[in-house]
């Protein structure tokens, strides 16, 4: 085996491959609502905590 081979065979190459994969997928989605990923993340965090307050509220 190669040693390129060697290292596209390793745990974590893949998992940084994976992660690479992931964040290019997530730019395309939400790029195509005319939001970052981060941008898009920071949505999800202040729903969820604005959800959270709402229930702590009662």
């Amino acid at each position: 085996m190669s040693t390129l081979a060697q290292l596209h065979a390793r745990p974590g190459f893949l998992f940084r491959r994976a992660g690479q994969l992931v964040a290019h997928i997530a730019e395309q989605e939400t790029a195509k609502i005319g939001l970052s990923a981060p941008q898009h993340v920071c949505l999800i965090a202040l729903h969820r905590c604005s959800a959270q307050g709402a229930a702590f509220q009662r």
